[in-house]
């Protein structure tokens, strides 16, 4: 028999569960788009899987108001519970946890440096303030949560900084195209003889990185804040 996950859901007194393919439920758990008659091991219904209990019609139609698979699969996949196994777990973990410190490099700096922390600094951090990392849960509602824990071990300020700079004629053009590209562009003012004199809102960690690009291209920062 095909490798099977069970994913379960309680309706009133009742409890029903089907058995998924492994890839197609990671599929879910991980928001992607599911074929449901493909995710299927079987079309059945159980009540109890591993005693092989099936689900009566007048069970199902209690439950979800209607017998037919496909819809009814499709409601436990989204709205209940599927088991995963332990090693599934700590792949998602682990991957959550570097999208977690992608964001944080992006998105936050040291305040008294108004620089990025290292990446090894924050993954050590994150050690530190044992945190724990939800798999299901998005990285940047979950730096949300952890920031307060985490601001107990390394001084931490996450937000966006504007950075105003004047650029020459000779690289104006160059300027405007690149600057746009890590952030949003607030102003921006062609003057008489081609220079510019632009805006651009970024996230804090990449202000380093964006003042290093506007000094090689000739610029002078007016103001970043």
């Amino acid at each position: 028999m095909t490798e099977a996950i069970i994913a379960r859901i309680r309706r009133g007194r009742h409890r029903f569960e089907i058995l998924v393919k492994p890839n197609e439920a990671y599929k879910v758990l991980e928001r992607k788009p599911v074929d449901i008659k493909e995710a299927l091991v079987a079309e059945i219904v159980y009540k109890d899987s591993k005693k092989g209990i099936q689900a009566s019609q007048s069970e199902l139609k209690e439950g979800f108001g209607t017998d037919d698979i496909y819809k009814i699969a499709e409601t436990i996949l989204k709205k209940g519970e599927i088991q995963i196994t332990t090693e599934y777990r700590r792949e998602l973990i682990e991957r959550r946890k570097r999208q977690i410190i992608d964001y944080l490099c992006t998105y936050s700096v040291d305040p008294r440096t108004n620089k990025p922390h290292p990446r090894a600094r924050i993954e050590k951090a994150l050690e530190q303030a044992k945190v724990r990392i939800d798999p299901f849960k998005p990285a940047e509602e979950q730096v949300k949560d952890i920031l307060p824990a985490l601001s107990q071990v390394i001084p931490l300020k996450v937000g966006r900084t504007v950075i105003k700079a004047r650029f020459p004629a000779s690289t104006a053009a160059k300027a405007r195209g690149i600057l746009g590209r890590y952030g949003d562009v607030r102003f921006e003012e062609w003057l008489e003889d081609g220079s510019l004199q632009l805006e651009v809102e970024i996230p804090s960690g990449l202000s380093t990185k964006v003042i290093e690009l506007v000094s090689k291209m000739n610029g002078e920062i007016i103001h970043a804040k």
